[in-house]
């Protein structure tokens, strides 16, 4: 075996590997896109990138738990690629305190339970994974 071989054919399978998922991740909008019958929006993108990386997870825990090395170094290498395609998520801090932001600036610092609607479609739009329950809960702190 000639000098760099292994290494070049290692990045020759991440590289397809990375090739896999893209088509893969394609053919989800393309899915998405034919089933609403319009452009997929921002929030689904990213709910179906997050869609893919946890069922990547699971398989790699099943491969794994099963010695199946070469099936779960595959589904790895995918939850990081898709980690890194992922916008990170916001912490629980920068969600209360975009929420914060919301009821200072539109309600005066007073605002009353049937605005956490209108809240928390705000803080969807900036957070797509925002939790309903933090902004319901960071509500009645000003209610």
């Amino acid at each position: 075996m000639a000098f760099g071989t292994e290494k070049d054919e290692t990045t020759k399978e991440a590289i397809r590997i990375e090739l896999e998922l893209y088509r893969a991740i394609k053919t989800e909008f393309k899915k998405m896109e034919g089933r609403t019958g319009k452009e997929i929006t921002t929030k689904e993108e990213f709910d179906i990138l997050l869609n893919m990386k946890i069922q990547r997870e699971e398989s790699w825990n099943i491969y794994k738990n099963a010695g199946r090395w070469d099936l779960a170094n595959k589904e790895n290498m995918e939850v990081e690629m898709l980690s890194r395609i992922l916008p990170s998520l916001p912490t629980t801090e920068d969600i209360v305190e975009y929420i914060k932001e919301i009821i200072k600036e539109r309600y005066n610092n007073k605002c009353v339970m049937r605005d956490i609607k209108d809240i928390l479609a705000e803080t969807k739009k900036k957070y797509p994974s925002a939790d309903g329950g933090i902004v319901s809960s960071v509500v009645k702190q000003y209610v």
